[in-house]
């Protein structure tokens, strides 16, 4: 196992070893260094965060899978480079990989952004450091394994504490691909699919700073509602529609949660707007037959049904 308690994997994760990686690294290098935030505790994950940044002068923090982090370590100054990450989609060999595990756009990446140089050096202020000599994960760690649930969220909400806007690190010399509310939106959606919820929000509220669309107060209106907030959800997605009365995704949230409800007089003019808007949708086409089935009209429900059929891709949501 590759935990960093482990003896001889702990070896690993100290300060003398990341030392060596920056004497070795060039001076335009970066060392890439794995984290996990499961089964640690979070004063233990910022101890070795804080171990990681007395070694690398500049820090970037990345969220890869659920319980796992990614620590960028350069010598010198580096930004988020946007048209630097779209070539790597580009490219035939890494965009393939890249494509593999769900990450298609540059916006996934910014996705996972969680702290740059600044807010890591504020989150490791004060640490204690994991050297050989102390050995402080390889023995403390474990006596915490099992003590304490839900360890990935606790770690998670301390990051969110520290977490910046990617803006904030974004090449300003370089065009944007995106407008700033775009791309932080795009950010949002990303962090969405990957049930992170939390940081997703904070992209909403980074891109609604920018200028209010029918986009992110949809998405905004899906996070409230996952967190059972159905009133701030209805709020947000009637917002929306304020800005975009024909936004499609509004339109089936909307009939979707009234359907939900039974209120089938609220719910069947949105899906009806919303099948006008593209016929041909699955999603739109398969509530509208639940709404038909609802009200006892079968043979409407039936030939909704039919209709969503062609869409071989549409899972029941």
């Amino acid at each position: 196992p590759s935990n960093p308690w482990v003896t001889g994997v702990a070896n690993l994760f100290t300060l003398e070893y990341f030392k060596r990686g920056a004497e070795r690294l060039k001076d335009d290098g970066l060392f890439s260094q794995w984290l996990q935030i499961y089964e640690m505790a979070p004063e233990d994950v910022r101890t070795l965060i804080a171990t990681f940044r007395a070694a690398f002068p500049q820090v970037y923090l990345f969220r890869g899978a659920e319980g796992d982090l990614m620590l960028l370590g350069s010598k010198s100054e580096r930004r988020l480079d946007l048209p630097v990450l779209k070539s790597h989609f580009d490219d035939p060999n890494v965009g393939v990989d890249l494509k593999r595990i769900g990450t298609s756009r540059a916006a996934d990446i910014i996705s996972r952004f969680y702290l740059g140089p600044a807010e890591v050096t504020e989150l490791a202020a004060g640490a204690r450091l994991n050297t050989d000599d102390n050995a402080l994960i390889e023995f403390n760690a474990p006596r915490r394994v099992g003590t304490a649930e839900e360890t990935v969220v606790r770690n998670v909400k301390q990051l969110l504490a520290y977490a910046a806007s990617p803006l904030d690190y974004l090449d300003g010399s370089k065009s944007f691909m995106h407008g700033e509310a775009d791309l932080l939106t795009e950010a949002a959606l990303g962090a969405v699919k990957r049930d992170d919820r939390d940081r997703a929000e904070q992209f909403v509220t980074y891109a609604l700073a920018f200028g209010e669309t029918a986009q992110a107060h949809d998405i905004l209106g899906e996070l409230r509602q996952a967190r059972g907030d159905e009133a701030g959800a209805i709020d947000s997605w009637q917002t929306a529609l304020a800005l975009e009365p024909n936004h499609f995704f509004t339109l089936i949230d909307l009939g979707k949660v009234y359907l939900t409800k039974q209120d089938l007089p609220r719910a069947v003019p949105y899906l009806d707007r919303a099948i006008q808007i593209d016929p041909n949708s699955a999603r739109a086409r398969h509530l509208r037959g639940l709404a038909y089935q609802a009200s006892g009209n079968n043979t409407g429900a039936a030939l909704e049904y039919r209709r969503a059929l062609p869409d071989v891709q549409y899972t029941r949501s």
